[in-house]
C-alpha cells in the first residue's frame, strides 16, 4: 500500500484505502450493518478498488472477520489481485499474448489436457513454486499433485464441472517436497496442440487460509469465553433494552437468548431493584460507568438472585451513546456471608456482654479475696511476729540454743509470708490499678533506687553505671515497681562478686528504643527462661538466693499494661540483662519546654 504504519493506524478504512467515489456508499454500508446487522456476509471475499499512498489505484480483494466483542471489530485480510486481473484480462486477448503472458506470469500456470489430465506446459513459475522440473511436470497428470485422498473429487469436479470462462475455486495441491498448499484457481478452456484443453492460473492461498482459519478460530474462542464466563455480561442500548447477552446470564435468569434480546432490562428485576436500576441508568449514561451496583433478578421460574453489576459505556465518534458494556456477578454468597457477619457480631456482642458481667463479678470476687488477706491473713501473722518475739525478749536466758533458733526461724517465716502477701496484692492491684500517664525521665526513678540500694548493703562493692535514660510516657509509681524488682534483682545476683557492676542504659532495636539493666552476676541458662516471669517461679535456690518468686511478674505486668514486651539474656556465672521496650518513647533527654 504504500503507507507508514503511523500514518495508517488511527485511520478510517475510508478515508485511507477506498477511492473518493466510493467513500459515502462504503461509510453508509457500514452504519448500517452496525446499526442493524444487515450487509455483507462475513468471511466472504470481496472484490474492491483500493488506494495506495501515491494515490495510484488497483483492485484488492478482502476478507472480513467480525471478533465478537463489544464495541464490534473486525480483522481483515488484503491481497493485491493487480497479477491475476491482468492474467485473466490477457486470458481474453489472442494467443500470444497468452503465450507472453503465460511464460513470464509471476503467478504458477499450466495448460493440461482435459481428457487425460497431462500436463501440456508449465510456465517458470510453477516450476518453481511447486519444485518439479519441466520434464517431471510434462510426465505427471493432475493425479500427481493432489493429495491421494483428493483424487476421487478431482476426476469428480473435472467430469462435472461445464466447459466455461472464468472459473475458479480453492484446492489443495502437493508439491515436490510432499508438502500441501491450498491454492486458488482461474481456469479457461483452450486448444491447445489440437487438443480440448485447460489454461489454469494458480494462486497459492496457504498463508490467508491459515490466517482465515486462525481468526475464525480466535472470533470462535473469544465468543466461547464471553458465553461461558463464570459471570453474566450484557449490552443495552440507550433505552435499556438488551442487544447482547452471555450464557451464563442466560442460564442465571432462566430464559432463552430470543426471549431475552430487544426487551427491557428492568423487566427482569424485582419491583424495589426497578426504580434503583433506572435512576441509576439515566446518570450511568452521562457519567460513563456504574460500580458494583446491587440489584435483584426476577428470574422465569419466579425466585431471585442478589446481583452486582458494573458497567462503562461505548461511544461513537461522535461521543454519542451507543450501548453498555456490562458485567455481574452473583451476590449471593456475599449477601449470605453479610449476613452470618451480622449474626456472629450479634453473637459476640452477647458474648461480650456476658464475659463482662462474669469479669465484674470475678473482680468483685477478687476484691474480696484482697480484703481478705490484707486484714484476715494479716492479723494471724501479727500475733505469731508478736508472741515469738515477746518470747525472746521475756525468756531469753532460759531458753535452750535449739529454742531460740527455732524461734528465729519461725520469725524469719512471718517476715517471707508478710512479704510474699504485699507481692501478691501488689501484683493484683496492678491489674485493677488505671494507668496515671505522665512524661515521665527514667533517671529520676533510677538515680534514687540504686542509692537506696547501696545504702542498704554498706558491705557491698556496687559500681553503677547509670548512661542518660530517655524520656517515656508512663505511670511513674508502677515504672517505680519495674526497676525496683530488675535492681534488686540485680544487686541480689552479684553478692558472690567482689565488685558487682550493674549497668542501666538503652539499645537500639526493632521495637524502636529499648531500656536494659545489665549485671556481671551468676545468671542462669537460657532452657530455663521461659519459667522467668511465672509467679512463684524461681531458677535458684531459696537457701542460696532470697525472695518470693513474684517480682519479675510484677514486672511483666506491669510492662504488658503500658503496651510494651520485656525479655532476658544470660548465660550462667556470666550475668544476666533484662529488656524492655515501652511504645511513645521520646527521644528527649530532657522534659519538653512548656508554652
Amino acid at each position: 500500500m504504500g503507507f507508514k504504519h503511523d500514518e495508517a493506524v488511527g485511520r478510517e478504512m475510508a478515508g485511507l484505502i477506498i477511492p473518493a467515489r466510493l467513500r459515502e456508499a462504503h461509510k453508509a454500508g457500514l452504519a448500517r450493518y452496525l446499526q442493524t446487522g444487515e450487509g455483507p456476509v462475513l468471511g466472504r471475499r470481496l472484490e474492491l478498488p483500493a488506494l495506495r499512498a501515491n494515490g495510484t489505484e488497483f483492485t484488492a480483494e478482502l476478507a472480513i472477520v467480525r471478533v465478537p466483542v463489544e464495541p464490534p471489530l473486525f480483522t481483515g485480510y488484503l491481497r493485491d489481485l493487480s497479477d491475476r486481473k491482468r492474467a485473466e484480462e490477457s486470458l481474453r486477448n489472442s494467443e500470444k499474448h497468452y503465450r507472453v503472458l503465460f511464460e513470464n506470469n509471476p503467478l504458477p500456470m499450466w495448460v493440461f489436457d482435459l481428457e487425460s489430465l497431462r500436463f501440456l506446459s508449465v510456465n517458470d513459475a510453477a516450476i518453481q513454486h511447486y519444485g518439479y522440473s519441466r520434464d517431471e511436470f510434462l510426465k505427471m497428470t493432475l493425479r500427481d499433485i493432489r493429495p491421494v485422498e483428493d483424487v476421487p473429487a478431482l476426476l469428480e469436479d473435472v467430469a462435472a464441472m461445464p466447459r466455461q470462462e472464468g472459473r475458479a475455486g480453492v484446492w489443495r495441491h502437493r508439491k515436490k517436497d510432499e508438502s500441501i498448499i491450498d491454492v486458488e484457481i482461474t481456469a479457461r478452456d483452450i486448444v491447445f496442440q489440437d487438443r480440448p484443453s485447460r489454461l489454469v492460473l494458480a494462486s497459492d492461498v496457504t498463508a490467508r487460509k491459515r490466517a482465515e482459519e486462525a481468526l475464525q478460530k480466535y472470533a470462535a474462542d473469544i465468543e466461547d469465553l464471553y458465553n461461558n464466563a463464570p459471570c453474566g455480561y450484557h449490552s443495552l442500548d440507550d433505552t435499556g433494552r438488551f442487544v447482547r447477552i452471555n450464557d451464563t446470564e442466560l442460564s442465571w435468569l432462566g430464559y432463552a437468548r430470543e426471549e431475552v434480546l430487544g426487551r427491557n432490562f428492568s423487566e427482569f428485576l424485582t419491583l424495589s431493584s426497578v426504580r434503583s436500576f433506572q435512576e441509576n441508568f439515566r446518570s450511568f449514561k452521562q457519567i460513563g460507568s456504574i460500580e458494583a451496583l446491587e440489584l435483584e433478578l426476577m428470574r422465569k421460574d419466579g425466585s431471585t438472585l442478589p446481583i452486582l453489576i458494573s458497567a462503562t459505556v461505548i461511544k461513537d465518534a461522535a461521543g454519542n451513546f451507543m450501548m453498555s458494556r456490562s458485567t455481574m456477578f452473583d451476590n449471593s454468597a456475599r449477601k449470605q456471608a453479610l449476613q452470618e457477619i451480622r449474626e456472629l457480631n450479634d453473637e459476640l456482642e452477647r458474648r461480650v456482654e456476658k464475659r463482662t458481667t462474669q469479669l465484674l463479678a470475678a473482680n468483685q470476687e477478687l476484691e474480696a479475696f484482697t480484703y481478705s488477706v490484707s486484714h484476715d491473713l494479716r492479723a494471724p501473722l501479727r500475733h505469731i511476729d508478736a508472741f515469738s518475739r515477746m518470747l525472746v525478749e521475756q525468756y531469753s536466758p532460759e531458753l535452750p540454743e535449739a529454742a531460740g533458733h527455732q524461734i528465729s526461724r519461725i520469725r524469719e517465716s512471718v517476715r517471707r509470708m508478710t512479704q510474699l502477701i504485699d507481692d501478691l496484692l501488689n501484683l493484683a492491684r496492678i491489674n485493677r490499678q488505671e494507668l496515671n500517664l505522665r512524661l515521665t525521665g527514667l533517671n529520676s526513678i533510677v538515680s534514687p533506687l540504686a542509692e537506696d540500694l547501696t545504702r542498704e548493703n554498706p558491705d557491698r562493692r556496687i559500681d553503677w553505671q547509670i548512661h542518660q535514660l530517655p524520656f517515656v510516657e508512663c505511670d511513674p509509681d508502677l515504672m517505680r515497681q519495674v526497676f525496683i524488682n530488675l535492681l534488686s534483682n540485680s544487686v541480689k545476683f552479684t553478692r558472690p562478686r567482689e565488685r558487682a557492676v550493674i549497668e542501666v542504659g538503652t539499645v537500639e532495636n526493632a521495637d524502636g528504643e529499648v531500656v536494659f539493666v545489665r549485671d556481671n552476676g551468676v545468671g542462669f541458662s537460657m532452657k530455663y527462661a521461659v519459667k522467668l516471669f511465672g509467679v512463684f517461679q524461681r531458677l535458684h535456690r531459696q537457701e542460696d538466693f532470697e525472695g518470693t518468686g513474684v517480682g519479675l511478674a510484677i514486672a511483666l505486668r506491669v510492662i504488658n499494661k503500658h503496651g510494651g514486651r520485656i525479655w532476658a539474656e544470660a548465660e550462667l556465672n556470666k550475668g544476666a540483662a533484662f529488656y524492655f521496650s515501652i511504645p511513645k518513647v521520646t527521644p528527649l533527654t530532657e522534659p519538653p519546654a512548656r508554652n
